[in-house]
C-alpha cells in the first residue's frame, strides 16, 4: 500500500509500520514490512526493525517464527537483550520451558548478559510447563 500511495519507504517510516502491526497483532503485515527492508528494496533494517518483527510475532504467539528470526537476525547482526527478551518472551506464552532454558544457555554465546527480566520470562516458560524444579534450578 505504501508503494501505491508514492510514500518514501525509509527505514524510519517502515519501523512506524511495523510498529503499529504489532500493537494492532497484525504479525503477518509486520514481517511484510520487515520484507521491505531487504537489500533488494535499498533500505537499511537495523536491530530495531527485527525486534519489532519479533515482538508481533511474539504477541501473535508464532514463538517458533520468533525463533527463526532470532537466529536469522544472529547472523546478519548483534543481538540486544529486548530481542533475546522478545524470544524468551515467546516462549513463555507458549509453555516451551525447554527452549527458553537452551535459550538462556546460548545467551553467553550470543554476548548477552543475563538479567532479571531474561531470567524472569525463562522461569514464566517452565511456570506454565508445570516445570518447577526447573524454575528453581534458575533461581540458584
Amino acid at each position: 500500500q505504501m508503494h501505491e500511495k508514492n510514500v518514501r519507504r525509509d527505514g524510519f517510516v517502515l519501523n512506524a509500520a511495523s510498529t503499529a502491526s504489532t500493537r494492532s497483532q497484525q504479525w503477518r503485515s509486520a514481517l511484510s514490512v520487515l520484507r521491505c527492508l531487504a537489500p533488494a528494496a535499498r533500505v537499511q533494517g537495523d536491530i530495531s526493525s527485527c525486534n519489532v518483527a519479533m515482538s508481533a510475532c511474539s504477541s501473535g504467539l508464532r514463538w517458533r517464527m520468533v525463533l527463526e528470526l532470532l537466529g536469522a537476525v544472529s547472523a546478519e547482526m548483534a543481538l540486544t537483550d529486548r530481542s533475546c527478551g522478545t524470544a524468551l518472551a515467546a516462549t513463555a506464552a507458549a509453555a516451551q520451558w525447554a527452549t527458553a532454558l537452551h535459550l538462556m544457555r546460548t545467551l553467553p554465546d550470543l554476548r548477552i548478559a543475563e538479567n532479571s527480566v531474561l531470567r524472569s520470562s525463562c522461569l514464566a516458560a517452565c511456570a506454565r510447563a508445570g516445570e518447577w524444579r526447573r524454575a528453581l534450578g534458575l533461581l540458584q
